[in-house]
């Protein structure tokens, strides 16, 4: 297991979730970071965002794709570790998921 890594990943979580709070005014959503998945060469990190209302998701991660390049040169100048993966945001699909299989399950117990 490659500690260095998911330590990565969890700096580059907590430090992107003060700037998007701090540089960011998103009218009417809420952003969660919910996962930093780093890769093995520490070339990429995956931003997965949970987003409130679920319906704001695409607009959330084009918003914060938009403003990348700024986080990227920011966590540079913070973190003290060469080289920074580039960051990359995708939607984290998983709560609405999970939602939707509970739903679907109260849904069936309900009918018996």
């Amino acid at each position: 297991m490659n500690f260095r890594k998911e330590r990565m990943g969890e700096e580059i979580r907590d430090r992107l979730s003060l700037m998007i709070r701090e540089q960011l005014e998103l009218q009417g959503m809420l952003v969660t970071i919910t996962e930093v998945v780093v890769a093995g060469d520490l070339s990429e990190a995956r931003v997965r965002i949970s987003v409130l209302p679920d319906a704001l998701g695409d607009e959330a991660v084009r918003i914060l794709s938009k403003f990348a390049g700024r986080f990227q040169g920011m966590l540079v100048r913070q973190m003290n570790v060469k080289p920074i993966p580039r960051i990359a945001f995708e939607l984290d699909l998983g709560p609405q998921r999970a939602a939707l299989i509970e739903k679907k399950l109260m849904g069936g117990n309900t009918s018996v």
